[in-house]
Formats: structure tokens, sequence, C-alpha cells
């Protein structure tokens, strides 16, 4: 009976102890609106070069900076390199900066992870807004 009791005690221990990231559900979904949004700007006609967007670069780019923040090492490099990013895209396409959620180096990496994903999302769905201002966003469901 002891035994019974000291192993359903340790299961129980072990699967609180568990690391999950929380954020995962939430990654999976910003994903899945990207990859629609990179569709829908890839077949909106831009009538100002200056809207034009490599979605493909974007995307790579902030899966480097994604990857950049795994490492403990490279963190701070990895906030200021994407702050800078985000404060250069804002500069370039004429969208607000106050719009992106800005990283720091106090924040967890999978928050870190949620977002990045989540400020290219919005500069997607800005940029769609300032080429097609009478459209609305789409949204796409789960």
């Amino acid at each position: 009976m002891k035994w019974m009791f000291t192993s359903a005690v340790i299961l129980v221990f072990f699967s609180f102890c568990r690391h999950e990231n929380p954020n995962k559900e939430m990654n999976v979904y910003f994903e899945k609106e990207i990859i629609n949004r990179k569709q829908l700007l890839e077949t909106l006609e831009v009538k100002n070069d200056s809207l034009k967007v490599n979605t493909a670069a974007v995307d790579e780019e902030i899966n480097n900076f994604i990857l950049l923040s795994k490492d403990i090492e490279n963190l701070s490099a990895a906030v200021n390199r994407s702050n800078a990013y985000f404060l250069n895209l804002a500069h370039t396409y004429g969208i607000n900066y106050s719009d992106f959620t800005e990283l720091t180096t106090a924040m967890h990496p999978s928050d870190m992870t949620t977002i990045l994903k989540r400020n290219e999302l919005n500069f997607f769905n800005q940029l769609i807004l300032k080429i097609r201002p009478d459209q609305a966003i789409p949204y796409t469901a789960q």
C-alpha cells in the first residue's frame, strides 16, 4: 500500500513539473494567419512600389530572430536587432512603431517567439490596410 501511495505521489509530482510551452497554440494560430496574409499580399496589386514587400524575406528574418533569441548568450543581440528591425519596417512603410510590441531581455524566450510572430502578423495587417484601405483584414478561423 505504501508503495502505491509513493508511486502515485511521484507520478503526480512529475506530471506537474513537465515543461510545456503555454504559447504553443497561439504560435500555431499566428503561423496560420501569417501564411494567409502572405498569400493575400502576394495577390494584391500594389499601386505604389514603396509598399511592395518581400513577405518571404520578412518571415525568414523573424524566424532568424526567434532562433537567435533561444541562445541565452545572444539574447540582448536578438532583442536589439529585432526591435531595430521593426523600427526600420515602421519607418520604411509608414507604419506607427507603437503598434509593435518591443522585446526586452527580461522576457522568456517562448514569450519572445509569440511577440515576434504577433509583430509580424501586425506588420502584414498594417500593410494590407495601407495598400487597400477599403478592404477589411481577413479573418481565418482556427
